[in-house]
């Protein structure tokens, strides 16, 4: 499929149509502390919001080795890799008292949701469990691939052991490239 050929409105409106859900996901992971090194409960927490979205595949590796682990989430069943890479971990939240709301159950207005991890990366990674999911809904995953959802704890190490669990090699191909600049044009995001 050619970007020029998708309907980014069809897109656009199944986003609108999932804020509900990714708001509560999104304000969920937040309420789990996920300090680095201290992921395992919003790990937990991705693997049953794609286990519940049908995902054709979740898995965590390395939980057990090191306490950290890595969600591998897929849609599909071709040869061809998509991968969408996120990190859940967060910095420490410093004097608790600092906070104009509780960090881990923080707020929500029209504009912002508000909490630990909101923007750094807990949202990309609500944002990637769905985009998937809306992918596989409106067949825009091309023949012979498959999308998969990484979600790593922190840093390289975790993206790359998380590659590795998924299948070497993975590269991003150029449709995806021009998927998502196309979705940048658009201004497409849930």
């Amino acid at each position: 499929m050619e970007v020029s050929d998708m309907d980014f409105e069809a897109i656009k409106a199944a986003a609108q149509g999932y804020q509900a859900d990714m708001t509560r996901f999104l304000r969920e992971m937040i309420s789990h502390p996920s300090e680095s090194c201290e992921e395992k409960e919003v790990v937990h927490c991705i693997k049953a919001e794609m286990e519940k979205l049908g995902y054709d595949k979740v898995e965590i590796d390395g939980l057990e080795i090191d306490g950290l682990g890595n969600v591998i989430g897929w849609m599909g069943d071709g040869d061809k890799i998509i991968a969408i890479d996120s990190h859940i971990d967060t910095v420490g939240i410093g004097n608790i008292n600092n906070w104009e709301a509780d960090p881990y159950q923080g707020y929500e207005d029209d504009a912002v949701i508000f909490g630990r991890g909101g923007s750094d990366q807990e949202g990309g990674m609500a944002s990637a469990v769905y985009g998937a999911k809306i992918m596989k809904e409106l067949g825009l995953i091309p023949a012979g691939s498959t999308v998969v959802s990484i979600v790593t704890g922190n840093g390289l190490k975790d993206v790359q052991s998380g590659i590795q669990a998924a299948g070497e090699p993975m590269r991003v191909s150029p449709d995806m490239d021009a998927l998502l600049a196309a979705f940048a044009a658009q201004d497409i995001r849930p």
